[in-house]
């Protein structure tokens, strides 16, 4: 019993010398993250008019339709295209926020990053956010961008 209690006391300092030698390399590259979180706006969409041939009780009771406006994410590194997507809001009736999640790897140095994140169709929109700035990215790290929302919609403000 003494000698079992010996072992395994030996064998969790075996694992703890162990744990603290290095593993790998360490990365020689950097990570640019886009990530935020937004709510949209809904907007109307106007209906055809219906047919006349279709029975009142059969025809829609408002002449629109409320939907969800989708968004373009187009983004440039160093004046170089990188992600040109559009986002819809997901969900069934895609009425759910959305969600931007988007990375990818560079080498250290700094950069001219340039997002837009425009609504489809611009129209009547109240937010059409851009961002331009230079980001310093270091091998090992990872660099997020957000934007922010001035409407002031969200709690604190940050997507």
């Amino acid at each position: 019993m003494f000698l079992r209690a010996i072992f395994s006391a030996l064998a969790i300092v075996l694992v703890a010398l162990v744990s603290r030698v290095p593993n790998g390399e360490l990365a020689k590259v950097g990570v640019l993250r886009l990530n935020w979180k937004t709510v949209g706006e809904k907007i109307r969409v106007d209906l055809a008019p219906p047919n006349s041939d279709v029975p009142a009780h059969m025809r829609p009771q408002q002449d629109f339709e409320e939907t969800m406006r989708d968004y373009q994410l187009v983004t440039t590194i160093d004046g170089k295209p990188w992600l040109d997507k559009l986002m819809r809001p997901p969900g069934l009736h895609h009425d759910r926020p959305i969600s931007v999640f988007e990375e990818t790897m560079l080498s250290p140095g700094s950069y001219r990053i340039q997002v837009r994140f425009w609504p489809v169709p611009p129209e009547g929109a109240t937010w059409k956010p851009e961002r331009d700035s230079v980001v310093v990215i270091k091998a090992g790290e990872i660099t997020t961008l957000t934007l922010v929302d001035e409407r002031g919609d969200d709690e604190d403000g940050s997507f």
